[in-house]
């Protein structure tokens, strides 16, 4: 009997290990996020909340348009601008990106949109958010365009079209300046 469920267990086991090692079909989409203002002392008036968060590196569908979003963990590390529902520091947010992640029988579809860098586990972001009244939660200000990879000393813009403007520049001079207009 202990035999069987050893051999049972250990099925199982290959079954889901080999279900994490289905090859990923990248899909491009294709988002039109609005364009946020000029500079970062703009994009941070015009937010409603800004925080640094770190990326958990683990997603779900959104409840709203699950085949079209999917809300990205963050655990909040720092709040730059407070705003009344955002939740405390050390907190985790699900931020909602464009995207999606079907598993087939013999492969992972993931959709994703052009031009947008993706999030990497355990890196810092600065985050400019407004608070979606409708659906009663955070989104992104701009979509893609609102978030900065802001790890190893050097920002990265998430959406590749902001990258000529920020990206390379030293993250404690641009989170600085974010500072600067609480």
């Amino acid at each position: 009997m202990l035999t069987r469920i050893l051999v049972i267990a250990a099925v199982l086991l290959s079954a889901a290990s080999a279900s994490a090692q289905k090859p990923v079909k990248e899909l491009p989409i294709f988002v039109d996020s609005p364009t946020p203002p000029a500079t970062v002392e703009a994009m941070t008036d015009a937010a409603s909340a800004v925080v640094v968060a770190t990326y958990t590196g683990t997603s779900r569908p959104t409840k709203a348009l699950p085949q079209l979003y999917r809300d990205h963990l963050f655990t909040i590390t720092e709040i730059l601008k407070l705003e009344g529902h955002l939740p405390y520091a050390g907190s985790d947010i699900a931020i909602p990106l464009a995207g999606s992640r079907r598993e087939t029988a013999d492969h992972v579809e993931q959709e994703w949109p052009l031009e947008v860098r993706h999030l990497r586990k355990g890196n810092s972001y600065l985050l400019f958010l407004k608070w979606n009244i409708q659906l009663d939660r955070w989104d992104p200000a701009w979509g893609s365009r609102g978030i900065f990879d802001i790890s190893d000393g050097a920002v990265t813009a998430l959406h590749e079209s902001q990258g000529h403007q920020y990206d390379g520049q030293r993250s404690d001079v641009f989170v600085a300046k974010v500072k600067a207009k609480k």
